[in-house]
């Protein structure tokens, strides 16, 4: 049994090296054989399955190249130490050699090995890639045939054995896919819940008159949050004049959480030349900072993006002290730029 496979091995050996010998079957041949010239393919699968595959395309690159390494070493290192059959170049005198005879051991063939383990570790992952990938890893590993480096033999088992290795490898990449994905969605579902929650436990208000002590509460923790109480000199009476009186000049959106007072913004109108159009100036914002952490403060600033939008303003202005990064980090979280070219200058009472 071993005599005749051993014979058909030969036979096929020779068909392809002798039977379909041409001048350009020995190019091709020897261009697709020839690893540093499949280099710029691979660059490209490599670089769209990293930034067009999502996780799973980052998963398949880094499972690839452990896969290449792992495979090439151990068919080397490990296999053909083992085995040790002479390449068919070395047993056989009549073998053409395109490329000359050179090498280690036949068996299992490298190129093999490594191309179908690539193949049916991203057949397993892109399973739309299987004839592109199939029929490069063939091609590769019959060049191998033709040019007298290796017997059909060295081919099949290193095609099986490369496979089943991409295949083991293939299956981890998955596990580890839907792993990822997994938490991703535990992820999103926690921020949909958490969405939800304050959706359910927070309330963005318009404030009335009877608001005016809670106003006044807000203005000054904030002020000694800012270090700047001293310079409070509003009373609960001015503070009602100016924001519910004839003339209002400002008004004020509270923020309750589970229906207690946790925050406020305090703003007006001003008005761009340039754009033609009113803006939104805020004053005021401020959370308690037991509330902070819980997107008060972006639900505030929600509201009155949306309020700009609604009234056709140009757009919302505010200013804040250099020393405040946390408000800074903030407000260019969502999205804010700081007109670094403008100083803000002022008028105090006294100067009238």
């Amino acid at each position: 049994m071993v005599e005749i496979l051993h014979h058909i091995d030969i036979e096929i050996l020779y068909f392809f090296n002798h039977s379909l010998s041409s001048h350009i079957l020995d190019r091709f041949f020897s261009i697709i054989t020839n690893v540093n010239n499949w280099f710029i393919a691979y660059i490209i699968l490599l670089f769209i399955s990293f930034f067009k595959g999502g996780i799973k395309g980052k998963i398949a690159v880094l499972g690839v190249i452990l896969l290449i390494i792992f495979t090439d070493q151990v068919s080397y290192k490990i296999l053909k130490e083992i085995f040790h059959r002479p390449r068919p170049c070395m047993a056989l005198t009549d073998i053409i050699t395109p490329l000359g005879c050179n090498g280690t051991w036949s068996f299992p063939s490298n190129h093999a090995v490594n191309n179908f383990a690539a193949a049916t570790f991203y057949y397993i992952l892109f399973p739309r890639l299987k004839w592109a990938l199939f029929i490069t890893a063939a091609l590769v590993s019959i060049s191998r045939v033709y040019l007298g480096l290796h017997y059909p033999s060295d081919i099949l088992g290193g095609a099986i054995i490369g496979s089943g290795i991409g295949y083991l490898f293939a299956i981890a990449a998955v596990k580890t896919v839907s792993i990822i994905n997994e938490r991703k969605l535990k992820s999103t579902k926690s921020k949909v819940n958490m969405e939800i929650d304050m959706k359910e436990k927070l309330v963005i208000r318009e404030s009335t008159v009877e608001d005016i002590p809670l106003i006044f509460d807000f203005i000054k923790e904030l002020a000694e949050y800012e270090k700047m109480l001293d310079e409070v000199t509003a009373t609960k009476e001015i503070l009602k004049n100016s924001l519910f009186g004839k003339n209002k000049y400002a008004e004020v959106v509270i923020a309750d959480f589970e229906g207690k007072p946790a925050g406020q913004v305090l703003f007006f109108h001003n008005f761009s030349t340039f754009k033609g159009k009113p803006g939104i100036y805020i004053e005021d914002i401020y959370v308690k900072p037991q509330y902070r952490g819980k997107g008060i403060g972006k639900a505030l600033f929600s509201y009155l993006k949306d309020l700009a939008k609604e009234r056709n303003c140009g757009r919302v202005e505010w200013v804040v002290l250099n020393w405040n990064k946390s408000a800074i980090n903030f407000y260019e979280k969502i999205g804010a730029e700081p007109m670094n070219d403008w100083t803000t200058y002022r008028l105090s009472e006294d100067k009238f």
